[in-house]
């Protein structure tokens, strides 16, 4: 399509700004920077289909512990919280569409890929704090 064909050459001339991820879940297999654009260059549209081109967050981290192997490791880090729903559809016609969980991650800044199932990332949960970094206990 057009849009698409725009996202890959903005990808291709801003590649910094742009992961291409494959559609399946794990982690692991994402292409960034030149390896990624040699992947746009020499796919067909039909193969790029088996990917999704995003265009990358680059979060602010901090000093987290994550747990491996009985040992907690203080490193830089970052979390992502993971959002599922559930969608049900006949044809054009919507039947159901809910939200349905969360899922918070945290990993190493040095880990650009991978996740909980690849060993790079640890299973975290929500902290609500105020405009000064003070937990909110009256949740």
């Amino acid at each position: 399509s057009p849009s698409a064909a725009a996202a890959v050459a903005r990808a291709l001339t801003e590649p910094h700004k742009y992961v291409l991820k494959p559609q399946r879940e794990g982690g692991g297999n994402n292409f960034y920077d030149e390896e990624m654009c040699d992947l746009l260059r020499s796919s067909s549209p039909e193969q790029l289909q088996a990917y999704i081109l995003m265009e990358r967050i680059y979060p602010t981290s901090r000093q987290i512990v994550i747990v491996r192997d009985g040992q907690a490791h203080v490193v830089d880090g970052i979390p992502e919280i993971g959002i599922y729903s559930t969608l049900l559809t006949c044809g054009d016609k919507v039947l159901h569409s809910d939200y349905a969980g969360y899922l918070v991650r945290s990993k190493s800044t040095a880990d650009r890929d991978g996740g909980v199932v690849a060993g790079v990332a640890a299973l975290d949960t929500l902290a609500l704090v105020d405009a000064d970094g003070e937990l909110e206990l009256g949740m």
